[in-house]
């Protein structure tokens, strides 16, 4: 499972979250997925289309909207750098702009990343922009010719925010549990599958941690998941983590005389930093410092 998670394509499960966090606005809104810009293969993540320009949204995330809205997702392994904000904000932007016959001004652009990219917010200062954090993981960004925002997953509000905050590797046993029960309460199995499928698939052990539960949210979740037919391959990762690990933590235990080495053959083959730096004893800097 380990070498699972680096490959994870997230982009489905962006996509379902960003409709799940804003479901009370669906009859307002309109989703369209991998809008293409051009007859060339320029596309755009996402495009959120209030169909109705006066409605306002409350959801945080959904406040800066204006009439046409442009996302772009980060997974949870990237980084926005300075070079794909100006490839959208520059060029995605203008050309959507310019096609649709769309004023800047009814625009607004969204980055969703997992990290803070505190590289980009400086190169940003230094052009004169504001940079706000409005609240926890959701940064206003005013000096382009359109309201910016970027949203940083892991920071946004664990109530408010439960969908886009699963979209890790790493969730905790009580946020897998609390994200099965959310589900449950609004029956919007159909909507969040692509969301459900990357989250299981990057935090397998997890979710089979709350389906060994004894209780009525386990006993749903093992239902929906065998309605989909996919609770046997959940089961199944599960076993193969486990020995996974196992054969990597026998192999490293004692002394081991060259940790650099054994990092980096771990590296090569694709193994999640966090469990190489727990097999070899070492912070999980040192491992990523291999990476260079």
């Amino acid at each position: 499972m380990a070498e699972q998670r680096e490959y994870v394509f997230w982009h489905s499960g962006n996509f379902s979250a960003l409709q799940l966090e804003l479901m009370l606005y669906l009859g307002y809104l309109k989703f369209i997925d991998e809008k293409q810009l051009s007859k060339e293969p320029l596309i755009m993540d996402a495009l959120v289309i209030k169909k109705d320009p006066d409605v306002e949204i409350e959801k945080n995330i959904g406040r800066i909207f204006r009439e046409h809205n442009l996302i772009e997702f980060k997974s949870e392994k990237d980084f926005l750098s300075v070079s794909d904000y100006k490839k959208v904000a520059m060029g995605y932007a203008g050309i959507y702009a310019a096609f649709e016959d769309v004023d800047l001004s009814d625009m607004t652009i969204t980055f969703i990343v997992n990290k803070k990219p505190v590289k980009l917010f400086k190169y940003l200062a230094r052009r004169g922009f504001s940079i706000k954090e409005v609240e926890s993981g959701i940064y206003y960004l005013e000096g382009e010719h359109f309201p910016v925002q970027v949203i940083e997953i892991k920071k946004l509000d664990a109530d408010a925010n439960i969908y886009l905050r699963s979209l890790r590797s790493d969730m905790t046993l009580e946020e897998a549990e609390k994200l099965v029960s959310e589900l449950i309460k609004h029956n919007a199995w159909e909507l969040a599958s692509p969301l459900l499928n990357n989250v299981t698939e990057a935090n397998a052990k997890i979710f089979k941690e709350v389906l060994d539960m004894s209780n009525e949210t386990a006993k749903e979740f093992a239902e929906i998941l065998r309605r989909k037919g996919t609770l046997d391959d959940l089961i199944e990762e599960t076993k193969l983590e486990g020995k996974l690990e196992g054969k990597l933590e026998g192999k490293l235990e004692g002394k081991l005389e060259n940790k650099q080495e054994t990092a980096l053959n771990m590296l090569q083959k694709g193994l999640d930093t966090e469990l190489i730096a727990d097999c070899v004893k070492m912070p999980v800097e040192w491992v990523q410092s291999l990476r260079v």
